[in-house]
């Protein structure tokens, strides 16, 4: 089964796009195989986004390139979107659909607005640690919640909440650096379709 074809970062995606096209790279590289339904397996994957906060955290550069490979903050803050909206799916859920109280639809071009995205959802605190801190409690949170068996929907929105603080993130150091935040989003999964399954030395 080929990868599925990203459209040109200069256009305008709606999430529920992306998420539907990371969700069909993945299928590609065997990361579909675990059973989402068990309660276990959830909070473990729900982990592995607390996983991508940490590097995030201790990336040493906004952004950079280790030969065809994109590091640094900025793809770190991508990797816990996908995270998150990859589980959102699981979950039986769509970002738009969760966000349907807001008459606007979500794309990407969104988060050049970067802090501005983000306040839609919850105050922003000015201190990016502060706002790090609240990411990881988020994080954190729903890996309890699924432990104590609460609504998944309600699990979904906390991801979400979550994936839209870090997409604000995400907008700000692009803007940092100079580059549009969709082809951020386009080098890490660009990069991802040329890996082989189930890599990273991942269990899961």
């Amino acid at each position: 089964m080929s990868a599925p074809t990203m459209p040109s970062p200069t256009q305008s995606h709606n999430i529920d796009f992306l998420v539907r096209q990371l969700f069909a790279l993945n299928a590609t590289k065997g990361w579909h195989k675990d059973d989402i339904t068990s309660a276990a397996m959830l909070a473990a994957k729900i982990s592995l986004v607390t996983d991508e906060l940490h590097e995030a955290a201790a990336a040493e550069n906004k952004l950079e390139f280790n030969g065809s490979k994109p590091d640094g903050q900025i793809i770190e803050y991508v990797d816990v979107c996908w995270r998150a909206w990859e589980l959102i799916h699981w979950l039986g859920f769509t970002p738009s659909e969760l966000m349907s109280q807001r008459s606007e639809e979500f794309t990407i071009e969104v988060m050049a607005k970067g802090a501005e995205f983000s306040i839609v959802c919850e105050p922003k605190p000015t201190d990016p640690v502060v706002r790090w801190v609240s990411y990881l409690r988020m994080a954190n949170r729903c890996v309890r919640m699924v432990r104590r068996k609460e609504p998944r929907r309600e699990v979904a929105l906390v991801l979400m909440l979550l994936s839209f603080g870090c997409m604000g993130e995400i907008g700000i150091l692009c803007h940092e650096v100079g580059i549009d935040p969709m082809e951020a989003f386009q080098r890490k999964y660009d990069y991802n379709v040329t890996r082989p399954q189930r890599h990273g030395g991942m269990a899961f």
